[in-house]
């Protein structure tokens, strides 16, 4: 909007440092991001990176020291034809099966309102199943196949396995910081540690009203929240209220792990296949420790269960006592989140897989930007696409209100 020629854009950010879940710690070299984050190639957020000349810095995750865990036993993880007819992890039938299923991932049209679970319901053979619905938990980051979107689903693992995924130099915290420098330079005022209080009409203008009292009257307003809070602070909006109500959030339990040295430099990746767990050496691919160190993020995606911090975080650390024996001895840090919240709604199939649009239909130049909103992408994809989105329309709104 700055670069467009707003006469003056301003962002509030409540925390006292920008880039909420993007934000990275860095723990006397170790860079650790929120959990496991991952830039995925090919969709809206590179299209809107690029769109806006923000760079970026990483490396694909690219390796042949994958494994996949399923009754107890540890597979290498088979990552094209050839491997998979040689894998033991499935029999004849269910490789013949999962090959006839793999083929319809182009097809999408029509499963808007089919849960993920249904879809992949049809593969009969448990193996088969199990690994086809590992490879949807890691590429959407989500374990609940009973209400996500088959058609979502399907769309975002078709593009991660067209594309991959990257691992970012320096943690995400470097994108961030990149974003900040553009803004800056582009004329936005970025205040940080200030939480707007409420959002009222005032005339043919926006009051963002503040703790201290005071207020900015503004053409228009972008709101880069999650539905409660975006509900909370304009509160006569039916629409966001019912987006709050209606939101179901995914959310996984992270453990993030920086070692002083890896066990088993050979061994990079772990897919949990009977169980929703996630391990990947990030370090092996992004600068994110220093010499001789490695970064390990371990996950859990959760389906709305109860989750007991304890007992969760115990089988984390077992995933890391299998793939990573001894890596008890050579720690530096580890951050445990229990229940993080990893999109704030998803598509859902019992709405048709239809988002909150990123225009608020009651109240005019008020838009919405972030994980849970528009018609484009998952993850930071649709934050990006979401956030673009409402760049655009906030001019429009803005301009055209001036020309009449």
């Amino acid at each position: 909007m700055a670069r467009a020629g707003a006469a003056a854009v301003t962002l509030l950010e409540r925390a006292e440092r920008l880039g909420g879940r993007a934000a990275s710690d860095d723990e006397k070299g170790w860079v650790l991001n929120q959990g496991p984050h991952a830039l995925y190639l090919g969709g809206h957020a590179e299209r809107v990176l690029r769109a806006m000349d923000v760079p970026w810095d990483g490396m694909m995750f690219k390796s042949p020291n994958r494994f996949v865990e399923l009754g107890g036993r540890v597979h290498p993880m088979p990552s094209g034809t050839l491997s998979m007819l040689a894998s033991g992890l499935i029999g004849v039938g269910g490789k013949l099966e999962l090959a006839s299923v793999m083929n319809e991932l182009a097809h999408d049209a029509g499963l808007e309102a089919t849960p993920l679970a249904a879809w992949v319901g049809r593969v009969k053979n448990p193996e088969a199943r199990a690994f086809l619905s590992g490879l949807f938990r890691v590429a959407t980051y989500c374990a609940d196949h009973e209400r996500l979107s088959a058609a979502w689903a399907l769309r975002q693992l078709r593009m991660t396995l067209a594309h991959g995924v990257t691992y970012l130099h320096g943690g995400w915290q470097s994108l961030v910081d990149r974003f900040a420098e553009l803004a800056r330079q582009a004329g936005v005022h970025i205040q940080t540690g200030v939480a707007p209080a409420r959002i009222v009409r005032e005339g043919r203008h926006l009051g963002v009203h503040l703790p201290d009292g005071g207020a900015l009257v503004a053409d228009a307003v972008v709101l880069a929240v999650g539905p409660r809070t975006a509900a909370a602070l304009m509160p006569d909006s039916a629409s966001l209220a019912r987006a709050a109500t209606d939101a179901v959030p995914a959310r996984a339990a992270c453990l993030d792990v920086a070692l002083r040295t890896l066990p088993k430099p050979q061994h990079h990746f772990t897919l949990g296949l009977d169980r929703a767990d996630y391990l990947s050496v990030h370090s092996a691919f992004a600068r994110l420790a220093p010499e001789g160190g490695a970064v390990v993020h371990v996950a859990r995606y959760l389906a709305g269960e109860i989750v007991k911090p304890a007992a969760i975080r115990a089988e984390l650390e077992g995933v890391l006592d299998r793939a990573q024996p001894g890596w008890r001895s050579h720690v530096a840090h580890t951050r445990f989140l229990p229940a993080m919240t990893v999109v704030n709604a998803l598509p859902l199939a019992s709405a048709r897989g239809v988002r909150t649009p990123v225009a608020v239909a009651d109240v005019p130049r008020l838009f919405l930007a972030g994980d849970w909103v528009g018609d484009e992408g998952l993850l930071v994809d649709a934050s990006l696409a979401s956030a673009y989105r409402a760049a655009d329309l906030a001019m429009e709104a803005t301009t055209l209100r001036d020309v009449a």
